[in-house]
């Protein structure tokens, strides 16, 4: 897998772009190359695309859904198509398919940082200085909203471009009186030594969370975050929450 950089990505993006025009019409670059679309019912949440090969190496995409209804993409399928073109991409351009747990992990980095690269062109992220994270998640919103893409498509690009930022997601479970176990959904890192992969063991997960637990300040524009872990201890749950006030859901960003 590490045959093939990041650097790629931005050259494969360029030659299948007709337009940096937003939204970007997935299914038409898909569907350009020869690659099907193919709608099938599925119940189970978990399943939201798969990339398929088919006889004489014809490839196609089946997206998942709860129901027959026609609708348009919702911008997680727009995403997850992305995806599974990288996946077709890494097979039929680069000869690569992983073949052991580190190489998928692998892969599936490199197709997220396409899809997020190809459904969101540079032009789509604006540039201002970004001094406070209400002006972060601004711009978050505004990149969701015109390219028709997940909070965490857009953050990730927008910390490819902006220095210094984290942007993140969670949810706290449990009653504010009884045990409450904060969990992080994704993470949008703007430098490679502060990346979470999905398969990072508790530990890694455990180090990063005590890292950004000692960064936390009485400042009002800063915030951490942790994984959930008992080694942390619930005392730092209840703390976070009444400094930051968070709720169920939430997203946050750090300025470093």
């Amino acid at each position: 897998m590490r045959a093939v950089s990041n650097d790629s990505i931005s050259a494969l993006v360029e030659r299948l772009l007709p337009s940096s025009r937003v939204p970007i019409d997935i299914e038409g670059i898909v569907r350009s190359l020869g690659i099907s679309i193919v709608f099938s019912l599925q119940s189970d949440p978990s399943r939201v695309a798969e990339a398929r090969k088919g006889v004489q190496n014809r490839y196609s995409i089946v997206l998942f859904r709860d129901s027959d209804e026609e609708k348009e993409l919702s911008p997680a399928e727009r995403f997850s198509l992305a995806h599974e073109l990288g996946h077709i991409l890494l097979d039929l351009r680069y000869g690569l398919q992983p073949k052991n747990r580190d190489q998928y992990w692998e892969a599936e980095e490199w197709c997220d940082s396409f899809a997020a690269e190809l459904l969101i062109p540079q032009n789509a992220v604006p540039r201002n200085h970004i001094s406070l994270p209400l002006q972060a998640l601004a711009i978050l919103n505004e990149v969701e909203e015109r390219c028709r893409v997940s909070h965490e498509a857009a953050a990730r690009r927008i910390a490819q471009f902006h220095s210094g930022i984290t942007i993140f997601a969670g949810r706290i479970e449990g009653a504010e009186n009884r045990k409450s176990d904060l969990w992080i959904t994704w993470v949008a890192p703007s430098t490679p030594e502060s990346l979470v992969t999905r398969n990072a063991t508790v530990t890694q997960k455990t180090e990063i969370g005590r890292h950004l637990i000692e960064s936390l300040s009485d400042s009002s524009d800063k915030i951490t975050y942790l994984f959930n872990s008992p080694t942390l201890g619930r005392g730092i749950v209840r703390r976070i929450r009444r400094c930051w006030g968070l709720r169920e859901d939430f997203i946050v960003c750090i300025l470093k």
